[in-house]
C-alpha cells in the first residue's frame, strides 16, 4: 500500500502547496483548511478498507489539501519558510506509515475523532474564510478583475485599518474584500443587511455591522461598533456616500459624517482608499432601475479597482468635518486616473450644504 501512496502523495503535496501560492489573498487561502481536516479524516477512515491504488487516490487528495491548508496557515500567520517545510515533512512521514489493513481498531476511532473536533474547531474558526472563498469561486466566470494603484502590496497587514470605497452595488464589499489583503468588517445600511439569508450571513459569519437606513437619526451606535472595530485591530470598511448610486453624474455623492466622527476619535488611523469602476450598470446596482431589474444577468464583466497607498490625516483636516470629508473624497475619485478615467464631477459644496446636513443631522 505503501509503494503506491508515495508517488500519490508526492503529487498530491506539489500541488496543494502549488496552489495555495497562486491563491494570493492570505487571508482566503484559510477558506480551504476546514475542507482540509474533513477529507483527511475520511481518508483516514476510509484506509483500513481499501489497499493498492484504491487507497492512493483518496490519500493523493488529502495530501494536496493538507499541503495547502498547512502553507496557507503558515502564510496567513508570517510563519519563516524552514519551519513550514518542517512542519510539511513531519505530517507527510506520519501520513506514510503503512497502516494495517485489518478492520479498524479504537486507534482508528481516536485518530478519526481528533480529526473530527479539529474539522469542527476549523469550520468554526474560519467560516467567514470558507465563504469568501466559496463566493470567489461562485463569482470567478462572472466577474474578470482589474487591480492597479499605488497601495498594492502596501496595505497593512495587521492592525487597525480603514477602508472606504465608492458605492455603486450591492456586490462593492465583495470586490474590495477581495483585493485588500485582510479580513473586512463591513458597515452595511439595513437595506441590504435585513434581506433574507444575508441577514444570517452578515451577523453570524462576516460579524458586519449594520446601519439603520433613515434619513434622520439621533443617535447612531454603529460608530461606536466601528471605532471598536479599529481598536481590536481590525479592518473596518465604510462606503461614506451611505446609498448605492443612482445616476450618472457626479461620480460620487458627498460623504457623510459617519467617517469623520470615527477618523476623529481614531487620528492615527491608517486610511486606504479604493475606486471601484464597472459596478454601475452591473446587475445589482441602479443602473436603469432598482439593482436586480431592467438589466442583464452579469458574465465576464470587467470591475476595475483602483488602491491608493495608506494615508492618515493632520489634527488640522479631522478639526473640520467638511474638510475631512472633501479631502477623502477628493483622495477616492482622484483614484480614477490610476485606470485611464478622467476625475469627474465632484459634488457641489454650495446650494445643497443645508440639504448635507439635514441628511447628516
Amino acid at each position: 500500500m505503501v509503494t503506491e501512496s508515495v508517488p500519490a502523495l508526492s503529487i498530491g503535496w506539489a500541488a496543494g502547496m502549488l496552489t495555495a501560492w497562486l491563491q494570493r489573498h492570505p487571508r482566503r487561502r484559510l477558506g480551504v483548511f476546514p475542507v482540509v481536516l474533513t477529507t483527511l479524516g475520511a481518508d483516514v477512515f476510509v484506509r483500513p478498507w481499501s489497499a493498492g491504488w484504491a487507497s492512493a487516490v483518496p490519500s493523493a487528495l488529502a495530501a494536496a489539501l493538507l499541503a495547502y491548508g498547512l502553507t496557507a496557515l503558515a502564510t496567513a500567520h508570517g510563519l519563516p519558510r524552514p519551519q513550514v517545510a518542517a512542519g510539511l515533512t513531519a505530517v507527510s512521514l506520519v501520513h506514510l506509515v503503512p497502516l494495517p489493513e485489518a478492520a479498524p481498531t479504537w486507534g482508528f476511532a481516536a485518530v478519526a475523532g481528533l480529526t473530527a473536533g479539529a474539522a469542527a474547531l476549523s469550520w468554526w474558526l474560519y467560516a467567514r474564510d470558507v465563504l469568501e472563498l466559496a463566493l470567489e469561486l461562485l463569482l470567478w466566470p462572472v466577474y474578470r478583475f482589474v487591480v492597479t494603484g499605488p497601495g498594492l502590496g502596501r496595505v497593512p497587514l495587521s492592525g487597525p485599518l480603514l477602508v472606504y470605497a465608492n458605492h455603486t452595488a450591492y456586490t462593492d464589499p465583495f470586490w474590495v474584500a477581495k483585493v485588500i489583503p485582510r479580513r473586512l468588517i463591513p458597515m452595511m445600511t439595513s437595506v441590504f443587511y435585513d434581506k433574507p439569508i444575508i441577514r444570517w450571513l452578515m451577523a453570524k459569519v462576516v460579524h458586519a455591522i449594520r446601519i439603520e437606513a433613515s434619513s434622520c437619526r439621533r443617535e447612531a451606535p454603529e460608530l461606536r461598533q466601528g471605532i471598536e472595530v479599529l481598536d481590536r485591530g481590525g479592518a473596518l470598511l465604510i462606503f461614506p456616500e451611505g446609498w448605492l448610486r443612482r445616476v450618472p453624474e457626479p461620480v460620487v455623492r458627498r460623504f457623510g459624517r459617519g467617517i469623520w466622527h470615527i477618523l476623529r476619535e481614531r487620528p492615527q488611523t491608517p486610511i486606504v482608499a479604493c475606486w471601484i469602476e464597472g459596478g454601475w450598470g452591473s446587475y445589482l446596482s441602479y443602473f436603469k432601475g432598482p439593482p436586480g431589474k431592467n438589466k442583464r444577468l452579469d458574465w465576464w464583466r470587467p470591475i476595475a479597482i483602483a488602491v491608493g497607498e495608506p494615508f492618515c490625516l493632520s489634527a488640522d483636516i479631522l478639526q473640520d468635518h467638511r474638510l475631512t470629508r472633501t479631502v477623502l473624497m477628493e483622495r477616492c475619485v482622484l483614484l480614477r486616473r490610476e485606470l485611464g478615467l478622467e476625475a469627474g464631477r465632484m459634488p457641489l459644496e454650495t446650494a445643497t450644504v443645508e440639504a448635507e446636513e439635514e441628511r447628516d443631522a
